[in-house]
């Protein structure tokens, strides 16, 4: 009798021994198929004060990796941000940096280097999340992380984030009958303007930025009633202008300070239709608008010269190569003529068009800046302005300053695909230069025909 009890009770811890593995196993395979794991205490400081994210890090259980929203985590380490709906790729650019990763690709590209991941960049809820230790370690910063009983701490460290940090010291207003204008007393760098709506603000992101400057409250304007300012990040200063109606704006960056000039929207009204008739099949019709113009000189080149000139100049060009290639073409103004953006607006939505391009140069308060830039509207699809801009790249090599979004009037109000292109600095020597050979007008000219094509054969 005692042999068979002892038999029994071995028998049952056997048993109890094997569901407990049989449990554990099951756990297993299940935290295996679902490696993405929302850690509700994982804390990420960069030079020792904490980063608050819009999304919480998701972390990678199979690569033990910690994946963070792309914008901030860029924005926290200095860098310039994008997203590029055609490659369906992020980007951050710092110095002569620039990283690029592909969602859903275990891939990235530093600089032109293929670099193999651990882990993909991917989507989740809504937000895009990217490696923060890839990021981090290539833009120079040390990473190191830290287990506690119920926390993951990261710490991101680097020389460089707060020795290059600009100061916001002071903000001045001052207005007229047409214009509000705020004037940020910061020094150059890189600035990141968003539209915020209910109730309308403008957000202006001073990235690389500690903030001294005060609040500016209760405005006597009929356009802004305050103007906020917050660290919104450990390097990211925001600076909030509490609007009472629409407004369009422009952002002039000086050595020492950002002037923001503001001033009221004027939609557009519906008018009668141009004089001029229509000419061609419509979604063969495109809208060619030489900026300027008239007593509206544009920005003056090193040389003196007028913007207004040079991208008549080219619009000519466009207009020629285009009807040589099978479109119709209609021009907002075709000599040297003051033409106002809601007269352009008015014109060119009076037509059926497929397409609205301006024609731009570009100016900067230093002789340095150069490069090539394409603006849509926020939120518009980047289709043609990254084939207008990769296409006349590949003709003249241009320095690439990537399609940027803006509030520009000319394209905020067109109903057709608007693009507004920036050819080149004429505030650099060099690139004026360069604006000005008929060569090279040809060469752009070309460039935009060729992106035309592809997005609109």
């Amino acid at each position: 009798m005692e042999d068979l009890l002892k038999y029994y009770i071995s028998w049952r811890l056997k048993s109890l021994r094997y569901k407990n593995v049989a449990f554990i196993l099951a756990i297993a395979v299940i935290w295996m198929l679902t490696p993405l794991q929302a850690i509700a205490a994982v804390n990420v400081y960069a030079n020792g004060q904490q980063v608050n994210f819009d999304s919480p890090p998701i972390v990678d259980a199979s690569a033990n990796r910690t994946l963070v929203p792309f914008r901030q985590i860029f924005e926290v380490l200095g860098a310039e941000v994008w997203y590029d709906s055609v490659t369906n790729s992020s980007f951050g650019k710092k110095d002569n940096m620039t990283i690029q990763l592909p969602v859903n690709e275990k891939v990235a590209y530093k600089n032109d280097e293929l670099i193999t991941l651990d882990v993909a960049s991917q989507v989740v809820n809504g937000r895009t999340m990217v490696p923060l230790r890839f990021i981090s370690e290539t833009l120079g910063c040390t990473v190191e992380t830290q287990n506690t009983s119920s926390n993951l701490e990261i710490y991101i460290k680097t020389d460089n984030l707060q020795s290059n940090m600009r100061m916001l010291t002071n903000i001045k207003t001052d207005s007229n009958d047409l214009n509000f204008i705020v004037e940020l007393e910061v020094e150059d760098g890189v600035n990141i303007i968003h539209e915020l709506v209910n109730p309308e603000r403008l957000a202006i992101d001073l990235q690389n930025t500690n903030n001294n400057a005060r609040d500016i409250l209760d405005l006597n304007s009929p356009l802004v009633s305050s103007i906020r300012t917050s660290q919104y990040s450990s390097t990211t200063t925001r600076v909030v202008l509490d609007l009472k109606k629409d407004v369009d704006y422009h952002l002039e960056q000086n050595k020492d300070s950002l002037v923001v000039n503001i001033t009221e929207s004027k939609q557009p009204q519906s008018s009668e239709p141009p004089q001029q008739e229509t000419p061609g099949t419509g979604n063969k019709l495109i809208i060619l608008d030489a900026g300027h113009g008239g007593s509206d000189t544009g920005a003056v080149g090193y040389s003196g010269k007028y913007e207004k000139d040079l991208v008549l100049q080219i619009t000519d060009k466009l207009k020629t190569a285009l009807e040589n290639s099978g479109y119709s073409v209609m021009l907002t103004r075709s000599d040297d003529t003051f033409v106002s953006l809601e007269n352009r607006v008015i014109y060119a939505n009076n037509t059926n068009a497929f397409a609205f391009v301006s024609i731009h140069a570009n100016s900067f308060s230093g002789p340095s800046a150069q490069g090539l830039e394409v603006y849509t509207m926020y939120g518009a699809d980047h289709s043609l302005a990254q084939a207008v801009l990769d296409s006349i790249l590949a003709k003249t090599g241009q320095i690439n300053r990537k399609v940027k979004e803006a509030g520009y009037y000319v394209i905020k109000y067109t109903k057709m695909s608007s693009i507004l292109i920036e050819t080149g600095f004429i505030s650099n020597p060099q690139e004026e230069a360069f604006l000005w050979n008929e060569e090279n007008q040809n060469k752009i000219v070309q460039g935009i025909v060729e992106g035309i094509k592809k997005y609109h054969p």
